[in-house]
């Protein structure tokens, strides 16, 4: 049986047409990106406002500041990508082929 073909493409095509994600590595790929985003944001907040500890070269201020604004720009983008392909999504058309069996004399 080829890739994309037979009882597999069909469910898989039934559940794009509905909306619902299916399981796996891709269907988590968003969600990874926004929790990604949302775990910068925190940390970068941290570093910004309650570390007061201070590391010759580095300022710790800054640097929670530049992993905020970097979860910020990642999170609005991942949300941005998440709405562009739930458009796609909802232009899958399933066809729905009539069941035809011959009679065996």
């Amino acid at each position: 049986m080829e890739t994309g073909e037979g009882p597999q493409a069909h469910l898989r095509a039934a559940f794009l047409s509905t909306g619902v994600q299916p399981a796996g590595p891709a269907a988590d790929a968003t969600h990874m990106y926004i929790g990604t985003s949302v775990f910068l944001i925190a940390l970068g907040a941290i570093l910004k406002y309650a570390v007061t500890a201070t590391v010759a070269g580095v300022d710790i201020q800054t640097a929670g500041l530049i992993l905020l604004l970097v979860g910020v720009a990642g999170l609005v983008l991942s949300v941005f990508l998440e709405v562009v392909h739930r458009d796609r999504r909802r232009e899958v058309v399933v066809e729905e082929q009539p069941v035809v069996r011959e009679r065996l004399r």
